[in-house]
């Protein structure tokens, strides 16, 4: 909405004014005004406030800020949030479903158990993360900063994590199954028992990881980094690492069959106990 005052000064016969600019509020919801065609300038802007259990569906709040607010059970699926601040937000089980969130800012955010299937939070950055069991299959991650996160249960089955980097979090018993994760960074992670099957995973840093008993049987690991990983009982069956490297990697008691280490750099590795029937070490470094 804009609001000019005329007229101010005439000038050749020609009335001009000085105009100011106004947000056009689409609604308010709890207190909280709600911007209509928000801009970097003009934007909705409500902190700390108590929204949970709304529903903004289909929303545009674009660089919206809510920063420390409360979205427990809030439906903002499909919401444009793209850009948005909701850094210490509490929004446990909030339904983000294909929400659009490309940089948008979640540092320290609380969303444990909540449903971001198919979400867009393309470089989001997420530092500090709570995402214990919440659901995020399907959704892109590309590039997105989510270092010392807490995903431990989360289901991210078909998501893309590109790119991402994801250093020092916690994905102990999560579900990343047929994901694509090419050149992300899980350098030091918990990941026990975490579930890699049939993922991209080329170019992966697992450096220092902790994937004791983890599966990740089917997946490419061509270029990957498991240097002094522990993958103790880890199945790797039928991965294709060529050129992986395995640097001092604790491979002990785990399922290596048919797997394909061409080219992979296998010094100091520990592979006391494990079944290696039809695996392929050629030009493997040991």
């Amino acid at each position: 909405m804009t609001r000019c005052t005329l007229p101010l000064i005439a000038v050749t016969g020609l009335a001009l004014g000085l105009c100011a600019s106004t947000p056009a509020v689409a609604k308010v919801v709890r207190g909280c005004s709600i911007v209509g065609s928000p801009t970097k300038s003009v934007h909705t802007v409500c902190p700390r406030v108590d929204l949970r259990g709304v529903n903004l569906a289909r929303t545009d709040l674009q660089y919206a800020v809510f920063t420390g607010a409360i979205l427990d059970r809030a439906n903002l699926s499909g919401a444009n949030l793209n850009g948005a601040v909701l850094n210490d937000v509490h929004a446990v089980r909030v339904n983000l479903t294909g929400a659009l969130m490309h940089q948008a800012y979640l540092v320290e955010a609380n969303l444990t158990r909540a449903r971001l299937v198919g979400a867009h939070l393309f470089s989001a950055h997420m530092y500090e993360a709570k995402l214990a069991g919440a659901h995020l299959s399907g959704a892109y991650l590309n590039g997105a900063q989510l270092a010392e996160g807490n995903l431990r249960g989360a289901d991210l089955h078909a998501a893309d994590l590109s790119r991402g980097h994801f250093y020092d979090s916690d994905f102990t018993g999560a579900d990343l199954r047929d994901t694509q994760s090419y050149k992300a960074d899980f350098t030091g992670n918990l990941m026990e028992r975490v579930k890699l099957d049939r993922a991209d995973l080329a170019g992966a840093d697992f450096t220092k990881a902790h994937l004791a008993g983890a599966t990740l049987s089917g997946s490419s690991l061509a270029g990957a980094f498991f240097n002094r990983a522990d993958l103790t009982g880890g199945d790797l069956s039928g991965v294709h690492a060529f050129g992986a490297d395995f640097f001092r990697t604790n491979l002990t008691d785990g399922n290596l069959r048919d797997a394909d280490f061409t080219g992979a750099n296998m010094t100091g590795a520990t592979l006391a106990g494990a079944d290696t029937t039809g695996a392929i070490f050629t030009a493997a470094v040991r």
